[in-house]
């Protein structure tokens, strides 16, 4: 058995938004599309709800997944790059 525990990481909590940040900056394979900063940016611009989820072992972060929840037309999706909201129904984002 591994041990390991999954669960979601709260957007906008300042703890959970510091282990992440360190969590991204040890991993040399990580994108800045996986950070605090670019989740709550592109929040911002659309209608998807952000949602991390962290992999623990013995309480040490050990795993991420960065995901967002969308609502669409034929229901909602879990995907791990952002919509952008209103350019997905021809609008202007900005």
């Amino acid at each position: 058995m591994s041990n390991l525990r999954v669960e979601r990481l709260p957007a906008g909590d300042p703890g959970a938004d510091a282990e992440l940040c360190a969590f991204f900056a040890a991993c040399p394979a990580s994108f800045a599309q996986q950070t605090p900063a670019w989740r709550d940016a592109i929040a911002r611009l659309g209608e998807d709800e952000p949602l991390f989820l962290g992999a623990r072992r013995a309480g040490r972060l050990v795993g991420v997944l960065p995901a967002w929840r969308f609502e669409g037309p034929l229901g909602a999706i879990l995907t791990s790059a952002a919509q952008v909201g209103p350019a997905l129904r021809g609008g202007a984002v900005g």
